[in-house]
């Protein structure tokens, strides 16, 4: 981990050199080399899981459990995927794919760094330590892509321990400290070399330079010096900018939750307060004697009295007797047609 990430534009480039040295063997100054060389994107792949979204996390984990799984087919079509717009790869995961890359890209120069092994082994133990502390699940779950760097620190320790014939489903960063070694490095080491064929084989020292490289691949010597990335320095200042970015996020987390905690707390205390003043309205008032007013006030209409005279008033000879009120019409001779109203009431003309 540590190299700048290069990120493909070309899908239709395809691989020409495989980085096959285990992680902390120099991957990153490797990576920074071979960009320079071959003049494009390459896949370095602790930098790539640290700025890549989570679809493309989650397609490596599939291509590991497809391998898993004995599912040849799915396992190249997810390589393949995963690889495509790069020129070369380096560090994990593509390095515990080498039989797959060597099949997928059959015309691929390999380039195995080697280095002291005890060294080597020391290095890891301090990365691992340091990269795999006991609340990094829970940290890094809200996080896209870093959520399954969790996943993928315990997938390389099943690899690594599967160097020395250990399998183990459930192995963990702890495990790989506790059972591995710098034998592990000559394990991986000796798998490389019995898949790659001897012709498009390189194995070199970083501290030779640039010659041995220019010439495996065939390219002029770069008049600049070879990168000489700092591993262990990369590492440190990717962790601090995770931790600073986990804190970020958890800290916005904490706020927002705080906030709506606080929200729903206030909100239930004051309809809590609401409910007790309203009882309490209710107690000072004498609930019965108010009702027991409106019924009196009811009682006091005669409704038996009043709809009775409404009921008279639509009695059949009532209403007869009302209809015989009608006007009369009467025609004077001298005069326009009048109606005559007699009602009971003082006569009126209308003209």
């Amino acid at each position: 981990m540590g190299a700048s990430s290069s990120i493909p534009t070309d899908p239709n480039q395809r691989v020409q050199v495989i980085a096959a040295g285990y992680g902390r063997t120099g991957t990153v100054s490797t990576a920074l080399a071979l960009e320079r060389l071959l003049k494009g994107p390459v896949l370095h792949g602790g930098s790539q899981l640290l700025v890549r979204d989570d679809k493309y996390c989650k397609l490596w984990l599939d291509a590991y459990k497809a391998k898993d799984a004995g599912d040849k087919k799915k396992t190249l079509k997810l390589v393949k995927e995963a690889t495509a717009g790069f020129v070369a790869t380096a560090d994990v995961p593509p390095v515990d794919f080498i039989p797959e890359l060597m099949e997928l890209y059959p015309e691929a120069k390999v380039v195995l760094v080697r280095r002291d092994p005890e060294k080597w082994w020391k290095s890891v133990v301090a990365l691992t330590s340091k990269a795999t502390p006991w609340w990094l699940d829970v940290a890094m779950a809200p996080i896209p892509g870093w959520r399954y760097i969790p996943a993928f620190m315990r997938r390389f320790s099943k690899s690594f321990l599967g160097l020395a014939g250990v399998s183990d489903d459930k192995a963990s960063p702890a495990e790989l400290i506790e059972r591995g070694g710098p034998f592990l490095l000559v394990a991986h080491n000796r798998r490389v070399r019995s898949v790659v064929p001897k012709r498009q084989l390189l194995e070199m020292e970083l501290r030779e330079g640039w010659k041995p490289l220019c010439q495996f691949l065939g390219v002029r010597v770069p008049k600049d010096p070879f990168p000489r990335a700092n591993d262990a320095k990369a590492v440190d200042e990717h962790a601090a900018r995770i931790f600073t970015r986990v804190l970020q996020v958890w800290v916005g987390i904490f706020s927002t939750t705080a906030v709506v905690v606080y929200t729903g707390w206030w909100l239930w205390r004051n309809k809590q307060q609401s409910l007790i003043r309203a009882w309490k309205s209710l107690k000072t008032m004498d609930v019965r004697k108010a009702f027991g007013n409106v019924w009196k006030s009811i009682r006091l209409i005669d409704l038996r009295k009043s709809f009775g005279r409404v009921w008279n008033f639509f009695k059949p000879a009532n209403i007869k007797k009302s209809l015989g009120a009608v006007p009369k019409a009467v025609w004077p001779e001298s005069k326009k047609p009048v109606v005559e109203h007699s009602t009971g009431y003082s006569s009126i003309w209308l003209e």
